[in-house]
């Protein structure tokens, strides 16, 4: 596999670790140069290159602290189920850790208007870019109206809490609603999921905001047609899904064979459907284009024609999907079929 692009990426080095929860880590990285890093707005993300048994592996993750600050960057990351990684760096990642780093990408940021009233639905992980808003916010001095409502399995799950006490004491238009979906303890706070009349007994005024929603593919799926069904324009709906491909879901599928075409390079392979089109280009010395190989990016994007099997559609529209374009990082064959390149 290649490399990511060094023209569009640099040595950074871990300056270092903290603690946030029992499953979750946050690192400091800052340039080896010495170099601030390129200017990055709140919500936006990195694609980190390290290697792992031998293998250069890619993967995506938010800047979670403020964009004011660039001489360091940070990066909340969380163990996952299937999360190679995430799971490596919550395990080995040590001062000094040498990673590349490339340029902060992403749409999944503040809009430019700076009274908008948002809401923000948060599980989990997906916490990390809203924080990075609120040291935004907070740094400019905006009195945007937010309403913030997060969803964790415990008390103990919250990323962040302290900061973000922190921040809303200095913003009295964001109010922050938890809720915990395994807790027992009453005192701790509501309990169980978010749903669309809890929504909209919090946020009577939901019309009137823009929705952004970020966490695991499930969660913001529930979300989402939460929202859609309280009459709320999908187009006022932003979506940031962080995902992993289940591969043993993949594997349990029924052995068989099959041909894939890969367009315009006219290969051909012959596959037991158990590897994504991703890997299983990788394996056959074909590159198709990838970035954060976890469907955020879009990069991968290709147009199949055939039976396929996918495990998300994250960076990818309904039009595009409609017309065939699906994420060779979590896509399976299940047949013969050819793919193209977008």
């Amino acid at each position: 596999m290649s490399r990511m692009n060094k023209a569009a990426s640099v040595e950074c080095q871990i300056s270092r670790i903290a603690i946030e929860t029992q499953s979750c880590i946050s690192i400091y990285l800052r340039r080896v140069d010495g170099l601030p890093f390129l200017q990055f707005s709140a919500g936006q993300y990195v694609a980190l290159e390290l290697v792992i048994q031998g293998k250069s592996l890619r993967r995506c993750y938010t800047i979670s602290s403020s964009s004011q600050d660039r001489s360091t960057i940070r990066l909340t990351i969380e163990r996952v189920n299937q999360g190679l990684v995430s799971n490596w760096l919550c395990d080995h990642a040590a001062i000094g850790l040498r990673l590349d780093v490339g340029v902060p990408t992403g749409q999944f940021v503040l809009p430019s208007e700076s009274k908008k009233k948002l809401l923000w639905m948060a599980a989990g992980s997906g916490v990390t870019p809203f924080i990075a808003m609120l040291h935004e916010l907070a740094d400019a001095q905006l009195s945007c109206d937010v309403v913030m409502l997060i969803s964790v399995k415990q008390r103990q799950d919250l990323i962040g809490y302290n900061e973000l006490e922190a921040l809303i004491k200095l913003l009295p238009n964001v109010k922050l609603v938890t809720t915990f979906t395994s807790e027992t303890d009453l005192s701790r706070g509501q309990l169980g999921r978010w749903t669309a009349d809890r929504i909209a007994d919090v946020c009577p005024d939901l019309h009137e905001r823009l929705a952004y929603l970020c966490g695991g593919a499930a969660f913001t799926t529930d979300m989402q047609q939460a929202l859609i069904s309280l009459d709320v324009a999908p187009e006022n709906v932003l979506v940031e899904s962080f995902f992993v491909v289940n591969t043993n879901n993949a594997r349990e599928a029924e052995p068989t064979s099959m041909h894939v075409q890969l367009m315009p390079h006219d290969v051909r392979w012959k596959t037991d459907g158990t590897q994504t089109l991703l890997a299983l280009s990788e394996s056959q010395g074909v590159e198709i284009p990838s970035v954060c190989r976890s469907g955020l990016c879009g990069a991968c994007s290709v147009t199949i024609k055939g039976p396929c099997h996918s495990e998300g559609r994250e960076a990818l529209d309904d039009a595009s999907f409609e017309a065939g374009a699906r994420l060779a990082c979590m896509t399976f064959p299940r047949g013969d079929c050819v793919v193209e390149l977008n």
